[in-house]
């Protein structure tokens, strides 16, 4: 389309085109497939142990497919014959999840900030993560769960605040039963 303007013709550009839910909803499926495929051969070999492993050293800040592993898992009890169950595997995730976390909590009340500094987080960081601590408190703990990287780190940064012990827990087994609950039996 042409038109007349003040410094003569111009040409409309037409708008860029966003990509649409359907294409985006199609590009996540195919990730999660993808991911999916990715863990299933250790799913296979290892059952509740692959689900079991990669979900607790997630709660001590070492990144691992511990939620991919728990929807994998939670599609493959949806078979016959898979010899996983899906009670089995919420189980698993639950205490996995707890214990994990747990784990990252005592690492981080043991090393407290010269943990950190060893492995260089600047002091803005951990100011910022003092005060997510300090305005949502233990919800904090229950809303990291759901988000990478702050459910690899929520337990060791509770533990190096010196969030209290039974404070800690109370917000960790909640945050693992919802999390264990949304991506495991909600994808069941």
């Amino acid at each position: 389309m042409f038109w007349l303007s003040a410094s003569g013709w111009a040409v409309a550009q037409p708008a860029p085109v966003a990509p649409s839910a359907e294409t985006l909803s199609h590009r996540l499926l195919e990730k999660a497939q993808h991911d999916i495929a990715l863990v299933k051969p250790w799913l296979d070999r290892y059952g509740y142990g692959a689900v079991f492993v990669a979900v607790g050293v997630e709660g001590f800040g070492i990144p691992a497919p511990g939620e991919t592993l728990l929807v994998a898992g939670a599609l493959a009890a949806t078979g016959p014959t898979t010899g996983l169950n899906i009670g089995g595997l919420l189980l698993t995730a639950f205490l996995a999840a707890a214990l994990g976390n747990s784990l990252g909590y005592w690492i981080g009340h043991r090393g407290g900030r010269a943990l950190l500094q060893r492995f260089r987080v600047d002091e803005r960081h951990l100011q910022k993560i003092e005060r997510g601590f300090g305005r949502y408190g233990g919800g904090l703990i229950v809303i990291a769960r759901f988000f990478d990287g702050l459910r690899q780190l929520s337990g060791i940064a509770a533990g190096i605040l010196k969030m209290p012990w039974w404070t800690f827990t109370l917000f960790n087994v909640l945050g693992a039963v919802l999390w264990v609950g949304c991506w495991g039996l909600g994808v069941y």
